[in-house]
């Protein structure tokens, strides 16, 4: 959730250096948490356009991280 991500991005992922693929219910409110995590020095934080069935049909790996 967006509230949970202002509040603890900072304590899960200190590195500003670390790449990060947004997704979501749709491009548009990644987008704006992408604008976020970049106004707070997350400079290689993307939209991961058409979300994580999009990153699936392609092939690529998942992982789960629970906190």
């Amino acid at each position: 959730p967006r509230a949970s991500l202002e509040t603890d991005i900072e304590k899960l992922v200190p590195d500003k250096s670390a790449t990060m693929y947004i997704y979501g219910g749709d491009d548009k409110n990644s987008a704006v948490i992408v604008r976020y995590l970049k106004n707070l020095g997350y400079d290689k934080a993307f939209v991961l356009e058409g979300g994580l069935k999009a990153w699936k049909n392609a092939g690529y790996p998942t992982e789960e991280y629970f906190y």
